[in-house]
């Protein structure tokens, strides 16, 4: 199974990806499909080298080379909503490909890869779960920030007025 899976991950990468962006408004689709690379497409090539490490992992490379993209994939996709499962909506794309991709292939070769992609799921959402709280605090901060600005700047105009000769 391992090996099927390494002989067509091109092919699966590619139709994975398609469904993956599917949930993307047209426009928005084209542009993360063409990830030249990560300075001039950052989200496209966050969402590639995150679905191929996914891949690689479900295809029996070490869990640890997932790590660092599967982290940036939940950050980038906690930015699009609070929504866990449209967040994991991709590892179970992934499932449904690989069923028909792969249903002829004999052993317990799904199995073990469905096994691994539930695993995945549950490290993706522990960090989805990260990204959510941590945008919270950045939200909180940014509100606490400009509500002092703007108590700093009326305190100035307070006494800016107060320093001035009254005119009638």
């Amino acid at each position: 199974m391992d090996q099927t899976l390494v002989e067509r991950r091109s092919h699966i990468l590619s139709k994975w990806l398609d469904a993956v962006l599917s949930r993307y408004p047209e426009q928005t689709r084209g542009a993360l499909a063409r990830p030249a690379d990560a300075l001039a497409n950052p989200m496209g090539a966050i969402i590639v080298e995150g679905l191929g490490a996914v891949l690689d992992c479900v295809s029996g490379a070490p869990s640890t080379t997932v790590e660092e993209p599967l982290d940036r994939l939940m950050r980038l996709w906690a930015l699009d909503g609070p929504e866990v499962s449209h967040a994991l909506g991709f590892l179970e794309a992934l499932k449904g490909l690989l069923c028909a991709e792969l249903s002829g292939v004999p052993g317990e070769g799904l199995a073990v890869a469905e096994a691994r992609i539930d695993e995945l799921a549950a490290r993706a959402a522990e960090r989805f779960a990260a990204a959510r709280r941590a945008l919270v605090e950045i939200r909180t901060r940014e509100q606490e920030h400009g509500r002092a600005t703007l108590l700093e700047r009326l305190q100035r105009e307070r006494q800016d007025r107060r320093k001035q000769p009254c005119q009638r």
